[in-house]
């Protein structure tokens, strides 16, 4: 049997012990400096960068020590999340192969569709960052205002390319003449 708190009736009034204040003496665990002002220095035993954070800042981990950092963005992969091809280079439109793994869209053939992202980095000769929604400036010579469908080999393209058999999906709208505002249709239509 484990033992109970039972409050003590009488003279002293209701009561149970407890070493009456607050703690004093070196501080443990993620906890550095003395009580009763302690300073948080690790996380799970995993050090914090001294740095002072910013304003919306989050701790981020580095593989070293969690570091003050800008949220991550959810319309983003973790970087070089995605397995792709040699060939699959920055601002090519991608489908999913896999679990993770994604190759170039091609508007000619119904396999290679849905696009589901853009890529935006590749810090690996086989692995990408790809954005699934938002602002992607990795593109030159769009027309500002311009709807852009997915195209041959991972490009996009305007309306207007396109010929019978031949897979259509929107991919967004261009809102300069290097930012398509990516919102891929999750539909696709056969012409």
């Amino acid at each position: 049997m484990g033992s109970r708190w039972l409050p003590r009736i009488g003279g002293g009034g209701l009561g149970g012990g407890g070493g009456g204040g607050a703690p004093t003496g070196p501080a443990g665990g993620d906890l550095g400096g003395f009580y009763p002002d302690p300073i948080v220095e690790g996380i799970h035993g995993r050090p914090i960068d001294p740095a002072a954070p910013g304003v919306g800042d989050v701790y981020v981990w580095d593989g070293a020590k969690w570091v003050p950092g800008p949220a991550p963005d959810a319309n983003v992969s973790a970087p070089g999340a995605w397995a792709v091809p040699a060939a699959v280079v920055a601002g090519d439109v991608v489908y999913a192969t896999g679990s993770f793994t994604a190759d170039k869209a091609d508007r000619t053939s119904p396999a290679t569709m849905p696009a589901i992202g853009v890529v935006i980095a590749k810090p690996a000769a086989t692995l990408a960052t790809i954005r699934y929604s938002g602002e992607a400036p990795y593109f030159a010579f769009l027309l500002p205002g311009v709807e852009y469908f997915v195209g041959l080999a991972g490009a996009i393209e305007a309306p207007g390319t396109t010929v019978d058999g031949e897979v259509v999906q929107r991919v967004g709208v261009a809102i300069s003449a290097t930012t398509l505002l990516f919102t891929p249709d999750p539909t696709t239509t056969n012409l």
